[in-house]
């Protein structure tokens, strides 16, 4: 069995900071998902005024969340190199987790949020195109497959098998 050192950082309050930020940045990356299709659901049976505003607030938290994931995978792979010296010193279960994080990425921000932007057109003042809701059918099936990478991350960082 390979054995995976584990270097004494120089800097440990360094490690510590970026091990918070990227716990922190993570969650919020999956919180704001978590909620994204009922507050859809939500705006779109209100079929008001305020409709497209929400949409449009919503696709702008898309954005934070985006760039969230880049803090998580910016801060991981400072600890990464930080604590194990780089890719090499890793664990497989990083290697795994790492490739997960960014296939979780790509979904949420090449198909969730592009989504997104379909249905904020579909709306239009207190009107709701016919789109409208296959759109918000596909956005909850991408943050489903969202939520299984993430759990399946998780299981991958915390898991020492």
């Amino acid at each position: 069995k390979r054995q995976f050192r584990v270097e004494s950082a120089p800097m440990p309050w360094l490690n510590q900071t970026l091990l918070i930020l990227h716990v922190l940045a993570c969650f919020y990356w999956f919180g704001v998902t978590a909620t994204l299709s009922s507050r859809i659901r939500d705006a779109l049976s209100t079929n008001g005024v305020h409709t497209a505003n929400v949409l449009k607030a919503l696709a702008d938290r898309s954005l934070m969340t985006n760039l969230a994931a880049l803090v998580v995978l910016g801060t991981g792979l400072g600890l990464l190199f930080s604590v194990y010296g780089g890719f090499g010193g890793a664990p497989p279960r990083f290697h795994m987790g790492l490739t997960l994080a960014l296939i979780w990425f790509a979904v949420g921000a090449f198909m969730v949020r592009p989504k997104l932007n379909a249905i904020s057109a579909a709306v239009r003042g207190d009107a709701v195109g016919p789109d409208a809701e296959p759109l918000r059918k596909r956005i909850a099936m991408l943050t489903g497959i969202q939520h299984l990478l993430f759990a399946i991350v998780l299981v991958t960082m915390l898991w020492r098998y």
